[in-house]
Formats: structure tokens, C-alpha cells, sequence
């Protein structure tokens, strides 16, 4: 038997702060009520830097749950009045120095939605190798620590052994190769 979707009776608040709010929903599954915990997140971007030689950039940033580094994709939350194009240009910008005019979208995901509504949109940012090495410099904006270009094998052999855990970096990882691995269209981001 299936069930049926879950249905909203009531709706509050219980901890709000700038970056986040959690809501406690009564919900209705069948016939009982029960409470269900939303995190309600601003929506977010996912750049990758991908030059025209097959490498990347990889943030490495301190990630205060866990107590450990972590290799990172730039990205960040869209503000207000942004499009997610216009968060991931300026997040690009802001965490590598990175200036880049045009982004091809190649994908968009829920990070986690049993918990929360939040999408992710994921940007290639196609780049000369030349522009990509001179242009990216260590921003240490918020918890970043430092900056390194990585070429793809060292992408997937990172993903591989477990060096690259962040779940967006990953989801991304793989989007990135489902767009090379399209038929319908051909893609630039062959390796070299």
C-alpha cells in the first residue's frame, strides 16, 4: 500500500538566526499527526572552474562540525535579488579572484530534502589554462585556508580515496562527468 504525501496542519518557528530557521511542522501522515523539523537554508551555488587543459581549482577551507579540512568547489548562498548565476560569478570571484563573464549551468540538486527545501545550481566556468593559473590568488574569505589547482585524474583519484568529502563538491564531481559523458551534447570538458 502507498502512503499518501504528508499534509501541513500547522507551521512555527523554533530558532532563527542570519544564515538559517528552523520550522517545526505539525504534519499529518494518515491518520495521526506528528512533528517534522524543516531547515529552511537560503538557496545555493556550486562554481566550477574548469580550464580549457582539464584543470580546476579546489578551496581548502576548515569546517567547524566536522573538526577537519575539507577540498571544496567555490560556492556559496544566493542573496537576495540575485540570480544563481549572478551568486555563483560573485562567489567565484570573492573566494579565488577568478573573474568569469559566462557560466553554463549543468545541473541543479537538493542537498538534503528530507530536511530542507534549499536548491543547489551547479556552474562550469570555462577558463584558459593561462587565466586559470595567473588569475587564481587566496582570498581566505570565511573559513578558507587555501587554494589549489587540481588537474581531473586528480579530481577523481581524491573523490576516490575519500580526500574529497563534502557532499556538494561530490554531487557536483558527478555532474560534471555526466555532462562530459552526454550524447545530446557534446561538451568542452574532455580530458587532455
Amino acid at each position: 500500500m502507498r502512503n499518501p504525501p504528508l499534509s501541513r496542519l500547522s507551521s512555527r518557528v523554533v530558532y532563527e538566526n542570519p544564515w538559517l530557521r528552523i520550522r517545526e511542522d505539525t504534519v499529518r501522515r494518515g491518520e495521526k499527526s506528528e512533528p517534522y523539523s524543516i531547515i529552511e537554508r537560503p538557496d545555493s551555488v556550486v562554481v566550477i572552474p574548469w580550464s580549457d587543459m582539464g584543470s580546476t581549482i579546489l578551496l581548502k577551507q576548515h569546517r567547524y562540525p566536522t573538526q577537519k579540512y575539507s577540498w571544496e568547489f567555490p560556492g556559496g548562498a544566493v542573496r537576495s535579488g540575485e540570480t544563481p548565476e549572478q551568486a555563483a560569478i560573485r562567489e567565484l570571484r570573492e573566494e579565488t579572484g577568478v573573474r568569469a563573464e559566462h557560466l553554463t549551468m549543468i545541473g541543479r540538486f537538493h542537498p538534503i530534502p528530507a530536511l530542507a527545501p534549499q536548491l543547489t545550481t551547479v556552474y562550469v566556468a570555462r577558463l584558459t589554462e593561462a587565466y586559470l593559473s595567473d588569475s587564481a590568488s587566496e582570498q581566505y574569505v570565511d573559513d578558507i585556508v587555501g587554494l589549489r589547482i587540481f588537474s581531473r585524474s586528480t579530481l577523481r583519484t581524491m573523490a576516490g580515496n575519500g580526500e574529497i568529502t563534502d557532499g556538494l563538491t561530490l554531487t557536483s564531481l558527478t555532474l560534471l562527468e555526466l555532462s562530459n559523458n552526454s550524447h545530446d551534447s557534446p561538451s568542452p570538458l574532455r580530458d587532455r
